[in-house]
């Protein structure tokens, strides 16, 4: 029987390695708070590891370990507790920005017309990686939020340049370009993609691509649906 607990215990340490990323957006998806849900699978990595320590120290340790050695059971049950979240921590590691939610608010800028019954506004520029890759977490807040407004503006005025990125919002995110590309790239100044909260078609609150982290999204979907 201990055996089969341990085998458990490893196996869901082991499962919740590699569904790391499906365990946050199934919780994502469920309405979940986005920190909740980032901070979940690390979580359970943790108890796992803390689950295998206490069968390794129980069943383990007493039997094979001496006296004299016994002061290296409080390390190595560290150790082991710490395993499971160093190998998921190192597969799937912590960027800064993660759990930002840092911003700055946006005292003085004139509306624009971009800006027009919109709620989150993306402003971002042709070749940039980050800014279509954005689309993809649009497209999750917009499905936890259907009544939000999102918008990503591409500061150009090519309409051949919107082709990707029309293709990546799909029905779920709005594309356009802009004609008043100097004054929101000061807005923003100079950092993309820059997500741009609005209130009363003005906008208030910025975050740059580093900032734009899992509490700055929890911050976002709770002022907007005040």
């Amino acid at each position: 029987m201990k055996y089969i607990l341990l085998t458990f215990y490893i196996s869901i340490s082991t499962t919740n390695i590699f569904l790391f990323s499906s365990i946050e957006q199934w919780l994502i998806q469920s309405d979940f708070s986005w920190t909740i849900s980032k901070i979940t699978p690390y979580l359970l990595l943790i108890i796992s590891g803390i689950l295998i320590a206490r069968w390794v120290s129980k069943f383990f340790f007493f039997k094979i370990i001496s006296n004299r050695l016994k002061f290296l059971k409080p390390f190595i049950f560290v150790t082991i507790t710490a395993i499971p979240f160093v190998i998921g921590f190192a597969l799937h590691p912590i960027y800064e920005g993660d759990f930002s939610k840092q911003g700055t608010t946006i005292e003085k800028f004139q509306p624009i017309k971009d800006f027009k019954d919109v709620d989150l506004a993306v402003i971002a520029i042709p070749g940039c990686d980050y800014c279509y890759h954005s689309i993809a977490k649009l497209r999750q807040i917009k499905s936890r939020n259907p009544k939000m407004k999102i918008k990503f503006i591409l500061c150009s005025s090519s309409f051949a340049e919107l082709k990707d990125y029309i293709a990546e919002g799909g029905n779920t995110v709005k594309v356009t370009t802009t004609r008043n590309i100097e004054s929101l790239q000061n807005l923003v100044e100079g950092k993309f993609p820059t997500f741009i909260m609005l209130k009363n078609d003005k906008a208030v609150y910025r975050w740059s691509n580093d900032q734009f982290g899992c509490m700055a999204i929890d911050h976002l979907e709770s002022e907007l649906s005040k």
